[in-house]
């Protein structure tokens, strides 16, 4: 009996070890890591202000470590590549902010959406940085949810790609 149970106990570190793998591989490729030492270096980038909305509702994005080109928010732009095939990449001297607004209504009013899309160059892939995100041409979306009287509900941000959600309410959400 002693050799049955020796055997049981053998087979339990194999069971465990596709747990072990899930759990590693999670905490190597997760966004979450210790916080960066950015240097002094932090620039404000305010859009310019479409005509059709107030001043108050404008995005102020504050970019840390512009001397890293893909720290700067830039614009779409194509190019010639390998063989003369375009290119579509991000331009980090030109930079853009894409302005759109969306009108909604629900049994409790009318609402708008402002939403605005800023692009990088990339997000680096590192030992010391792991990200989900890591690649080429990323982008943001800063949506900001008016009621009929322009007052700001919510705020939502979201990756391009359609992961990170984040809803930031304000006081005058209901």
């Amino acid at each position: 009996m002693p050799s049955e149970n020796y055997c049981k106990m053998s087979r339990l570190p194999n069971q465990l070890a596709p747990l072990f793998l899930l759990v590693l591989a999670l905490l190597l490729t997760s966004c979450a890591h210790s916080p960066l030492k950015y240097p002094d270096i932090v620039s404000l980038y305010s859009p310019p202000v479409p005509a059709t909305i107030s001043v108050v509702n404008v995005p102020t994005f504050l970019v840390r470590d512009t001397a890293q080109q893909y720290n700067k928010i830039g614009g779409p732009s194509v190019r010639s590549g390998n063989r003369q095939v375009p290119e579509i990449y991000v331009d980090s001297e030109k930079p853009g902010v894409y302005f759109e607004t969306q009108e909604f209504t629900t049994a409790k009013g009318l609402y708008t959406n402002l939403i605005y899309r800023i692009h990088f160059q990339e997000v680096p892939l590192g030992w010391t940085s792991l990200n989900l995100t890591a690649g080429r041409n990323p982008g943001l979306l800063f949506i900001y949810t008016l009621d009929e009287a322009d007052n700001l509900l919510l705020v939502t941000t979201v990756h391009t790609c359609g992961c990170y959600l984040a809803f930031f309410p304000t006081e005058a959400l209901p």
